[in-house]
């Protein structure tokens, strides 16, 4: 099944973000899977490649490769060592990757001054978010390149400062756990794009019809539109720590 996430480039590594959720079981250390692959696409749009590499979650995860927080959604996998080369960002892959594919035009990062922290998100704000929402559609009559990364555009809506959780005005699906959240931030010199966040779930709008005659209950449960994102410091947090 396809899940969201997105690279991660310091000057010396490139590492792979996604939710935690989506490489471990609930409320432990014990992966999903022991193997997973990761297809992105080129830095260039017009570049139709794609970077694929497989991985041996299991050995990366004995070899210390893989980052969990124990009490937030975002996990951080570190894809290998990267280097500049004809304005190309290269990576010499850890053990445990093997590079499959590489793309023409390199591979299309979030750097780490485009990271926004949570006390500087702004309420308002437009946000996009990226994913797989493979619960979409349906397969009889294809509508969907479900290969391929979908948008959805929202606002901030607001923080939740106890949970220290983005609350999105943008609905998600399932696929998009592990995406980016991307704010757009409008400045005297322009707009600007940072990313702010991991989706993490939607948040479950919930109805219940009653018969009391009978004593019968009925609950609905349904994506009210609204979606939970883990902020950009948990990440930065697991990062610093390779």
């Amino acid at each position: 099944m396809s899940k969201a996430g997105f690279f991660f480039n310091t000057s010396s590594a490139s590492f792979l973000v996604t939710a935690r959720h989506v490489l471990f079981k609930e409320k432990t250390d014990q992966l999903i899977d022991v193997n997973a692959e990761i297809v992105s696409y080129a830095k260039d749009p017009a570049d139709q490649t794609k970077n694929i590499f497989a991985l041996d979650l299991a050995a990366l995860k004995k070899y210390g490769l893989i980052k969990r927080s124990a009490d937030h959604d975002v996990a951080v996998l570190r894809v290998g060592a990267t280097t500049k080369e004809d304005n190309r960002s290269l990576v010499k892959v850890s053990e445990g990757v093997s590079a499959i594919q590489n793309a023409k035009t390199g591979i299309l990062g979030v750097g780490e001054s485009t990271a926004k922290r949570f006390s500087e998100v702004l309420t308002g704000n437009q946000v996009f978010i990226f994913g797989y929402p493979m619960s979409l559609g349906l397969r009889t009559i294809p509508q969907i390149d479900y290969a391929k990364p979908l948008l959805r555009s929202g606002i901030v809506a607001g923080t939740n400062e106890k949970l220290k959780t983005i609350i999105l005005d943008c609905a998600a699906y399932g696929g998009n756990s592990g995406g980016p959240v991307l704010e757009v931030e409008v400045v005297e010199s322009g707009t600007k794009y940072r990313v702010i966040g991991v989706v993490s779930q939607f948040v479950p709008a919930v109805e219940t019809w009653t018969n009391f005659p009978h004593g019968y209950v009925n609950t609905n449960v349904y994506n009210s539109g609204y979606t939970v994102a883990t902020p950009m410091d948990f990440v930065l947090d697991l990062v610093a720590q390779f």
